[in-house]
């Protein structure tokens, strides 16, 4: 699971860029969206991804495969949220995504509490 994590951190990075070259050709600065992609896609992922290769948690376990996914399916769904401009369906969207994300943090927490070796 470690390498999926380094993996899926390149395509938010790479969505990251794309978006960002959008907003300085159109000259629209208000997409929030974009510091999420790169803040949690592309460095969160890729520092669990880290943490789990470069300490050698146990990545293959049921409780290491639900956190990776409830992290990228919840920010996928935070991020539609995001990007709908409109407010009352968007903030479920967006509130429903954080979360997923929230308990995939929370997972996180327990695997390093729990299996951290001194």
């Amino acid at each position: 699971m470690s390498l999926n994590w380094i993996r899926v951190s390149v395509v938010y990075f790479v969505l990251g860029i794309a978006l960002g070259i959008y907003m300085i050709a159109t000259s629209n600065y208000e997409w929030v969206a974009y510091i999420h992609i790169l803040v949690f896609g592309w460095l969160s992922s890729a520092v669990i991804g880290l943490i789990y290769n470069n300490f050698n948690f146990p990545d293959d376990t049921d409780l290491a495969k639900a956190q990776f996914w409830l992290f990228n399916i919840g920010l996928v769904i935070f991020l539609m949220g995001v990007l709908l401009i409109s407010p009352a369906p968007a903030l479920n969207w967006v509130y429903t995504g954080a979360v997923a994300v929230a308990l995939s943090g929370v997972l996180f927490i327990f695997t390093i509490f729990n299996d951290l070796k001194a």
